[in-house]
């Protein structure tokens, strides 16, 4: 008998060994919040875009550069025909002109929501030579815990300005959301910030998002 409960317990423990651990929630989204009628991504290909440097806030500097390039290389992929200036060039070229810290206000500015300085988004145009800017932002870079379980989640934000007409031609976000089990760690706060860059670039107006470009209207 005591051979037979002593079988029951290894088979039992050897079973309870082998049971994998729960495997993560994970939740994307992404959302298309407004699309222009004054904006067509083939005025890319004309007009030009400048990236727009991130704030400092939310997540460390080495995560935001990481945003930044996601978001440019992103913008090669789907528009391949446009003209696009990076961050780093805009950056430099307000540099060379004795503007980095209006750079540095506007970028203050879009992150606390305030209407930004036409005269000076036209001299980044100017400067940049572009009609465009992209703004991004890493509105949400969060890891808590209950007792049993870890919420990671980032949410991602971005918006086109378009500096001819003084107005937003588009804004989108993505996001991943991931709960795991205490002591688990299988998807890693990097994993997730690069998920939720594809998904908030995913939002972009591509392809038949886009509408027909012969639809777009001039500046009103």
């Amino acid at each position: 008998m005591r051979n037979i409960i002593a079988l029951s317990l290894l088979i039992l423990l050897v079973s309870c060994a082998t049971i994998p651990p729960p495997e993560p929630s994970v939740e994307n989204r992404i959302s298309d919040i407004y699309l222009s009628r004054n904006f067509h991504p083939k005025l890319l290909e004309t007009d030009g875009i400048a990236v727009l440097p991130m704030p400092v806030k939310k997540a460390p500097e080495g995560i935001r550069n990481n945003a930044i390039f996601e978001i440019q290389q992103a913008l090669q992929v789907y528009f391949p025909k446009a003209r696009i200036v990076k961050k780093d060039d805009i950056a430099t070229s307000m540099k060379n002109a004795g503007m980095d810290r209006e750079l540095s206000l506007l970028v203050k500015d879009l992150s606390e929501n305030k209407t930004p300085d036409r005269s000076l988004l036209m001299k980044i145009g100017e400067i940049g030579r572009v009609r465009f800017l992209l703004y991004a932002e890493i509105k949400s870079y969060d890891k808590n815990s209950t007792n049993s379980e870890v919420i990671k989640e980032v949410v991602m934000e971005a918006e086109i300005l378009d500096i001819r007409c003084a107005d937003l031609a588009w804004k989108g976000a993505g996001s991943t959301r991931v709960v795991e089990d205490k002591g688990i760690d299988k998807i890693r706060m990097e994993e997730i910030f690069v998920n939720a860059t594809k998904n908030l670039v995913s939002s972009m107006p591509v392809g038949s998002k886009a509408g027909n470009i012969e639809d777009v209207k001039g500046c009103a």
